[in-house]
């Protein structure tokens, strides 16, 4: 019998660039595991987080989400995934679609992850729910359900408070130039209402008489009181209070001189953030976003872009805070807001997220990494991390 020829043998069908160039990718990123029945109990945590990290890589939220939806339809009532579908889906965490992926491949989980990717659907269920109510009144209501007074207050409450984490480093070790530190100017920069000067005044008055008493008559009960505090740095302590004071009411007296003029009144919050583009959650970084809503009305916000890595300050001057228009947030500070890049996420983060207002934004500042420009643009790789 002759032998076949050796151009008659069938040749196998090249690589495509494109896989190529995803199979380089995923040595870095990780691999889709849809064999989970070969998966050993003790690889199972690592094999979900690096599959995790393959979705979040070569998939946007858009195409996850249809994972999501898919389960749904297998596991849920015909009135539920009907609900479920209806619901916006910018809301909806891309870690429990991963995870829905998952389990469609074959991959067996325990009851405790198993009650958390229940949670969330019915989570989402029932913002479908909300959004069917909403769309049958006439009338558009702000979710926050905030009164002017309300916001003022708790302005007046943070403003108050970052008087007093300045003031804590009167008789600490950290240097502070209080004869450049100035209560006016600050009140000036978020252009404050009368009332919050006001409640500085009062806030303040009794402490300045209490330190005059300290200074002037020495009484027993307060020298015990103000031990930490000595007698040289006593008078200094009664300036800087009474600096405090003289400020505020400068200010309340440039505020009844000066008749405010009376703005459009802004959109609900609700509808401003609607069409907002954003990252509900990280499993790489560990993080999950702020809702949206909460950026309208806030003076400071940290945004976090998880492709680049960059971490974005934004501040505003604008009494009224920040607003949004599609997926741009507006009356940003160009001057006073920037990026950096962070180098260690992980390690930055873990003091971030537990720090206060001040201290968050020393942290930013501390950074080495080189400050640049930025604007108010959120987009699906962004992270809201914290919202002032």
């Amino acid at each position: 019998m002759a032998r076949a020829s050796i151009s008659s043998k069938k040749k196998k069908a090249p690589i495509s660039n494109a896989r190529k160039s995803i199979s380089a990718e995923e040595r870095h990123v990780g691999r889709e595991t849809t064999d989970w029945a070969n998966v050993l109990p003790e690889n199972m945590e690592r094999t979900v987080y690096e599959t995790l990290r393959h979705y979040g890589y070569f998939y946007d939220v858009k195409d996850s989400y249809k994972w999501a939806t898919e389960w749904v339809k297998q596991n849920r009532s015909k009135e539920e995934f009907k609900i479920f579908k209806a619901a916006p889906e910018r809301f909806f965490s891309s870690t429990v679609s991963g995870l829905c992926k998952m389990i469609m491949n074959g991959a067996v989980f325990n009851e405790k992850r198993m009650a958390f990717i229940n949670q969330k659907i019915d989570e989402q269920i029932n913002r479908g729910k909300e959004k069917a109510a909403e769309a049958t009144e006439e009338k558009v209501v702000d979710i926050r359900k905030r009164s002017p007074a309300e916001i003022v207050k708790e302005r007046t409450s943070d403003f108050i408070a970052e008087i007093e984490e300045t003031i804590d480093m009167f008789g600490g070790k950290t240097h502070m130039d209080w004869d450049n530190y100035s209560v006016y100017n600050e009140l000036q920069s978020i252009d404050a209402p009368y009332n919050t000067a006001k409640a500085v005044v009062d806030y303040y008055t009794p402490l300045r008489d209490e330190i005059k008493e300290l200074v002037e008559k020495k009484t027993e009960d307060l020298v015990e009181a103000y031990t930490w505090l000595g007698p040289r740095k006593r008078k200094q302590y009664l300036k800087v209070i009474q600096s405090i004071i003289d400020d505020a009411e400068k200010y309340m007296m440039s505020k009844k001189a000066v008749r405010k003029v009376r703005k459009k009144k802004a959109a609900p919050a609700s509808k401003q953030v609607d069409k907002m583009k954003y990252m509900a959650d990280s499993s790489e970084f560990k993080l999950v976003s702020v809702d949206p809503v909460n950026i309208i009305g806030a003076s400071e916000v940290y945004l976090f872009n998880t492709k680049y890595r960059t971490m974005t300050y934004l501040v505003t001057q604008s009494a009224q805070g920040f607003e949004v228009k599609g997926t741009t947030i507006q009356g940003v500070d160009l001057e006073a807001s920037y990026k950096k890049t962070l180098r260690k996420p992980e390690e930055f983060f873990s003091n971030f997220t537990k720090a206060t207002k001040a201290k968050a934004r020393n942290l930013l500042k501390e950074l080495k990494t080189k400050e640049s420009t930025c604007n108010g643009r959120v987009n699906d790789q962004t992270i809201i991390v914290k919202v002032y």
